[in-house]
């Protein structure tokens, strides 16, 4: 039975629109059409999101799949 616990390259693929996602909000941040948040600001908030969600994914590697995936959508939704 091989191990569910090791890392693969499939658990970065949440992560990726991230860069692209501050593009976004950098040029949104020019333009009317949102609020002048400072970037930093912005920058802190996707940073921390992704830690957290890291977090989630580390601390659950051995329990079972429905806490895992329960514990991935809960600290989803609290960082959106």
């Amino acid at each position: 039975m091989k191990s569910t616990s090791r890392f693969h390259v499939g658990w970065l693929l949440p992560y990726s629109p991230t860069p692209l996602a501050l593009a976004v909000f950098y040029w949104l941040g020019h333009t009317k059409y949102m609020a002048k948040t400072p970037f930093w600001i912005l920058v802190t908030l996707l940073a921390v999101g992704a830690i957290l969600n890291g977090l989630a994914l580390v601390t659950t590697r051995g329990a079972s799949p429905r806490v895992r995936i329960h514990t991935r959508a809960a600290m989803s939704a609290i960082t959106t």
